[in-house]
């Protein structure tokens, strides 16, 4: 059932460095808006 579409190594890899990146810069978005609201008021 998984095997139907046939990635790659590379792929795999690519799609594990990019969901990462994307977490850890959702992240650092949410810490940087915290911070800039401390900030205002």
């Amino acid at each position: 059932m998984l095997n139907l579409i046939s990635i790659s190594s590379a792929t795999k890899q690519l799609m594990l460095y990019g969901g990462v990146f994307f977490i850890l810069n959702f992240f650092m978005a949410l810490w940087i808006i915290k911070n800039s609201l401390n900030k205002r008021f």
